[in-house]
């Protein structure tokens, strides 16, 4: 598939063995009327985040990287039986944000996966790693190079 962007004299990967992490690409944080979005619309608009996510995807499927989503998610239950929160949490806790099946922790629309992209289970830490199967799913499409864009690094 050819791509519409020119090629960068410095892009050196290989399309095949890199992947694209989008962390938290939810309507929580980034739409308005989100939970979260009060607590960051001055970076998104400061930033243009969300349009620098989009241009990011959209390089991504022009050049055919793969594309993996780790979103956040609680339920109820985590909700009521927690007993360790940090700080973060707490405030997330008493807000109830990102609540598993809600609108909050969907994908923003112009953001969402599409067919071919791989949807880690939601991580409940801070660290998306440590906490989701994205690391299993990297290695098992050998994936070697990552680009990472989301909440957590914008």
């Amino acid at each position: 598939m050819a791509s519409s962007m020119p090629t960068s004299p410095t892009w050196k990967y290989n399309p095949k063995t890199t992947g694209l992490v989008l962390i938290d690409v939810v309507n929580d944080f980034l739409a308005e009327g989100g939970k979260a979005y009060p607590l960051v619309k001055d970076a998104l608009a400061k930033f243009g985040t969300i349009d620098n996510i989009q241009r990011l995807i959209n390089t991504a499927r022009e050049r055919e990287i793969r594309i993996f989503y780790s979103g956040m998610s609680y339920t109820d239950e985590d909700f009521n039986t927690w007993k360790y929160q940090s700080g973060i949490h707490k405030k997330m806790f008493e807000q109830r944000m990102f609540e598993a099946g809600s609108w909050g922790a969907d994908w923003l629309s112009g953001l969402a996966p599409k067919k071919g992209d791989i949807i880690c289970h939601p991580h409940m830490n801070i660290d998306v790693f440590a906490t989701t199967d994205l690391d299993t799913q990297l290695r098992q499409h050998d994936i070697q190079d990552v680009i990472v864009a989301g909440m957590s690094f914008s």
